[in-house]
This record gives structure tokens, C-alpha cells and sequence, in this order.
């Protein structure tokens, strides 16, 4: 089988192989109907790309570093099988659900919320169906569950890391998709450079890790400045965020009035496999049509959605500049009950009739390492590391050697924003009336203006001097 790929160009997979069987079931095929990019389309009309296509350039860059790397054709095999299913137990609108599924599911401790839902359902489709209809066996589950379940911490592998680690075969291909679908030229780094300079080091007699050699590192830190500005300018471009929280509350207010939908969005371990048969039915398109359907505030923001009346930005600030904010609610915010009691009274600072129609969120400032937030220190087997000497070999954290990383990770600085519905179609009128709002919300929530570009905490001592000096 000969795919066409506008961004790799032909994937081949073998005929008759497992992975040609489960490209072709339909559990795949149902990736089509999930959007990579959730709603992004709004700002970036070509941001059309679904998990199919992405799944299918994982597939193919776990191959070539499997290939860079010299692993045997079993480990290959189980590498490629691994990287291809990765997204099978996405929801909706990919990774925007989680949150929302999170709750209806019960999840509350962050521990537990660092393994995505997405990767269980993953694994439990891959039990529940490709194993009982044979597409896979039980030496291949047992292959792919060590790659994939990230709550077995014990297990390490090469293989696991080119599915998922630092430096992911996932990773390269959304960079260069998304790039290349949203029109942009902000996740581009020079890929063959970077798969070239790929290595494993050896940790002891049995594991491997993956490494970049140190005459590759430059390629290394164009990768991860690329992921940095693609993420503060496609992920977390406004309309972008202000889709993605439209979603998220649509759907917690219809599991409201919508038993079936609550039902079905709740994950249990070991759920019945009449709920697989319900889960998999359901897409981006068919969500926001049962969205739509619905009453009250779900409906409401369904067809704004359907329709792009989007909620709008009214309020945007650093977290540390809301002096009221810290104080009174004991930042950051742990229930939801505290979001929803600011989302009130900005309500009724605004005159806004449906409380639940304003949205309030923060934000944490990504890294381009894995994506996490800058204030969660890095473990070392989540580090990235060069390659400085074969023999023997010998590995540093890119921070130590890199000039450009020399100071450590790229950060930046949490922010809060608020949505609320301005249903003015004069635009000047419009902009006079977020102006009014954003002066009342900052006056509620202790805003000084004068934070906003400043970088240091609210304790700092630092001098007049100094500030004016920096």
C-alpha cells in the first residue's frame, strides 16, 4: 500500500501486514472525522487536517528513526504498530475534550490527570477490538502497551521514546503538518538534519535512549524554537482559545440535561464494550450537531460555534499582575467552583443575563520541552540530550552545551483571560463596549497595568535603577 502525503510523500505500508489491516478497520477510518487542530480552521481556514493523516506520518517517522537508530525488524515493527494506533481513543475535537472528559469522568487528582484519557481509551481499544478481532495478537498488545501506557513508569525504552519522549516522531510530524495545512511557516525546522543526527546511548547493559550527535544540534534547537513559536501562535492564538473553551463548556452544560452524552463522555476503568461501541460513534461533526440540539446555555454556544458568533476576549492579563485574584482566591485556582464563582460575578459586573456564557481561564506558559508548563521541573529521562562522544559514549543535557539553551528553557509567564458574548454588530460600538468591560474586570480582579511586560515576581526588591536599567 502506496499512500500520497503532502508532507512526507509516499508512506508505504506492507500489503497484507497488520497495520494495512488496521488502516483499512474502522477505527481508523473514523480519524478522518477528528480534526487535528479542533476548530483552528477559524483563524487558519486550512487547518482542515484530521487525526488520519497525522497517524499515518507518525506511522512513517517511527519507521525512519527506528531505521537512523538500528533497531531489529521485531522492535521496528512493534514501534511502527505502536505509532500508528496512538490516537485511536481521541474524542471529539481531539485533545480540546480532555479537560471536560476529565471531569465527567471524576478524575480530580493532577496525578492521575497527567495520563491523558485519550491513551487509556487507546489501550482499551486495542484490547477490546483489534485483539478480540484478531487484527493484532497478544504479543503485539503487550509490545504496544509498553510503548503507549505512560503510567508504567518502570518500562523505558527506545521504542517508547520515539513514540513518545522530548524528541517523538509525533512531534516532528504535527510541527510540519500543522505548518503546512494552516499556511504558516512558524513549526518548520529541518527535519532530514535532525533525523540524520539521531542516535541511542546506552544505559546500562539492557535500555537505550534516544540522543541527537552533537555536530546535529543546531537542527535540535531550530526544532525546538520552531515548537515554541508554533505554539504561542497556532495553539494558543485567540480564536483558537476561545473556540476551544466555547467547546469544552458546551459540552459539561449538556452532559447537564443529556444523560446519554454524559454517559457516553465519562470513562470508567474497564467500561463495558457496549460504551466502545457508543464512543466510537461519535466525531467532530456529529458533537456539535448533538451540541446544537440541545437547550439552554450548550445550544447557545453550539450554534455560535456552527455559526462563528464567537464569545469574545474581553480580558487578558498575567496571573501575577491580579493582585485580587491571588489574594481572594488562592491562586491558582484548584475547583471549579472557584472559576465559576469569578465567571459570576464578571457576569454581573458586565450585565451579562447567562453567567455561564462567561469563561473564565488561565493558561501556563508551555515549554518546548514536551510542551509542559515552564514551572514543572524536567526529569531525566524527560531531558533532551546530545550525544558528545561514541566511544564511549557519553551524553550532556542540551542545556549544558547548547549556546542558544544555555540559560535553560524558553518561559513565559501565566496568563488568565476571560470570554463573554458581545452581541454588538456596530464595531466601534462593539470595541467601546470590551474596552468598558476590560476596566471593570481588571478593577474586580486587582489588575496594575503597569505588571503586565514586567517579569518580575510580586515579591521582587530589585531598585528603581535597576528596573529602569532592565
Amino acid at each position: 500500500m502506496e499512500i500520497r502525503d503532502p508532507v512526507h510523500g509516499f508512506i508505504e505500508i506492507e500489503d497484507g501486514s497488520n497495520c494495512e489491516r488496521i488502516v483499512n478497520h474502522p477505527v481508523f477510518q473514523r480519524l478522518r472525522g477528528l480534526s487535528q487542530l479542533a476548530l483552528a480552521h477559524y483563524a487558519y481556514p486550512g487547518a482542515r487536517h484530521s487525526r488520519f493523516e497525522h497517524s499515518l506520518g507518525v506511522y512513517h517517522l517511527a519507521g525512519r528513526i527506528a531505521d537512523q537508530v538500528g533497531l531489529k525488524a521485531e522492535e521496528k515493527r512493534h514501534v511502527q504498530l505502536a505509532a500508528l494506533v496512538h490516537d485511536l481513543g481521541h474524542a471529539p475535537f481531539s485533545h480540546v475534550l480532555e479537560p471536560a472528559i476529565s471531569r465527567l469522568s471524576g478524575i480530580t487528582s493532577e496525578e492521575e490527570s497527567l495520563h491523558k484519557l485519550h491513551e487509556r481509551v487507546t489501550l482499551d481499544i486495542c484490547s477490546r477490538v483489534l485483539l478480540e478481532e484478531k487484527v493484532i495478537n497478544e504479543a503485539e498488545l503487550e509490545a504496544v502497551t509498553n510503548i503507549l501506557d505512560l503510567r508504567n513508569i518502570k518500562f523505558e525504552s527506545v521504542q517508547r521514546q520515539i513514540v513518545s519522549s522530548e524528541l517523538d516522531a509525533d512531534m516532528l510530524d504535527y510541527l510540519l503538518r500543522d505548518s503546512y495545512y494552516c499556511g504558516v511557516r512558524y513549526g518548520l525546522f529541518d527535519l532530514e538534519r535532525l533525523l540524520r543526527g539521531t542516535r541511542k546511548y546506552p544505559d546500562g547493559e539492557t535500555v537505550a535512549y534516544l540522543a541527537v550527535a552533537a555536530e546535529d544540534i543546531e537542527a535540535l534547537e531550530q526544532c525546538l524554537v520552531a515548537k515554541n513559536v508554533y505554539y504561542r501562535t497556532v495553539v494558543e492564538h485567540r480564536i483558537r482559545r476561545i473556540t476551544d473553551a466555547m467547546i469544552g463548556r458546551a459540552v459539561l452544560e449538556a452532559a447537564k440535561c443529556n444523560m446519554e452524552l454524559c454517559e457516553q463522555f465519562a470513562y470508567k476503568d474497564n467500561p463495558k464494550d457496549e460504551w466502545y461501541t457508543g464512543y466510537l460513534g461519535w466525531d467532530d461533526a456529529r458533537l456539535l450537531r448533538a451540541l446544537c440540539d440541545t437547550s439552554g446555555v450548550a445550544g447557545n454556544l453550539g450554534n455560535r460555534l456552527r455559526e462563528r458568533r464567537l464569545l469574545k476576549e474581553v480580558f487578558s492579563a498575567p496571573s501575577d499582575a491580579c493582585a485580587t485574584l491571588q489574594e481572594r482566591f488562592g491562586w491558582p485556582l484548584r475547583e471549579p467552583e472557584d472559576s465559576a464563582t469569578v465567571e459570576r460575578e464578571v457576569a454581573n459586573i458586565c450585565s451579562v443575563q447567562e453567567p455561564s456564557l462567561v469563561i473564565f481561564e488561565s493558561r501556563s506558559p508551555r515549554s518546548p520541552w514536551r510542551g509542559r508548563d515552564a514551572s514543572v521541573a524536567t526529569e531525566d529521562k524527560q531531558r533532551l540530550y546530545v550525544l558528545v562522544n561514541q566511544h564511549p559514549p557519553e551524553v550532556r543535557p542540551l542545556e549544558e552545551i547548547s549556546q542558544f539553551f544555555s540559560h535553560g528553557e524558553l518561559t513565559g509567564r501565566e496568563m488568565v483571560y476571560v470570554y463573554a458574548p458581545v452581541d454588538e454588530p456596530n464595531r466601534q460600538r462593539r470595541q467601546h463596549r470590551v474596552t468598558e468591560w476590560a476596566k471593570k474586570i481588571g478593577d474586580f480582579l486587582g489588575y496594575d497595568p503597569s505588571r503586565r511586560w514586567s517579569h518580575r515576581r510580586p515579591n521582587d526588591t530589585q531598585s528603581d535603577v535597576r528596573e529602569g536599567q532592565q
